[in-house]
């Protein structure tokens, strides 16, 4: 019974000296925070019609994404959906600020109906505004065409946010070696 009530004294006290004194030394609360990673990496996507914003999403260098909507009734934006793309799209999506530039030229444009995206990347703090219509990055493009792919994965996706172990390794085997379950 004694070495029962020590040992979880014990445990309780070092919890509390986790908590109290080493965590906040070792682990700042703003360095795991979602801002602190869009600063380093990060791209907002609009996406419009006849330039009207319909959706935007924010992807991290982590492969997560926050879809954000209008809502019909009240005209707001709110966030419809959270999820994660994959993580060989997002590689092919970390460019460097001398990969982005031939991309920012500015090109005329006419309006239009058709469906437009403009896209702010964030690579070490510095933000880089591409459009589809108004700079060089167009619809053809192979940034442009792994965008689309970053929509497509965000249209498909459930928004969760958490994959069971049998999906994950579906998926994984998909992206590395293309083998696809026809179940």
């Amino acid at each position: 019974m004694l070495f029962t009530l020590t040992f979880f004294t014990g445990a309780a006290l070092g919890m509390y000296m986790y908590v109290a004194v080493w965590k906040p030394v070792y682990l700042p609360e703003d360095l795991g925070s979602e801002e602190a990673a869009a600063s380093d990496w990060s791209i907002v996507g609009e996406r419009r019609q006849g330039y009207i914003n319909d959706a935007s999403f924010r992807l991290l260098s982590d492969g997560t994404y926050t879809l954000m909507t209008i809502d019909e009734e009240t005209g707001e934006s709110v966030v419809s959906k959270k999820g994660s793309v994959s993580g060989s799209l997002v590689k092919k999506l970390m460019l460097t600020e001398d990969e982005i530039l031939p991309y920012k030229e500015d090109k005329e444009c006419e309006i239009s109906e058709d469906v437009e995206y403009e896209y702010r990347f964030t690579v070490d703090g510095y933000t880089y505004l591409l459009d589809t219509c108004e700079t060089e990055l167009g619809h053809d493009t192979e940034l442009a065409i792994s965008l689309q792919k970053v929509w497509q994965s965000i249209d498909e996706g459930d928004g969760s946010e958490s994959m069971t172990p049998s999906k994950w390794l579906q998926k994984w085997l998909n992206e590395n070696i293309g083998v696809e379950n026809k179940d």
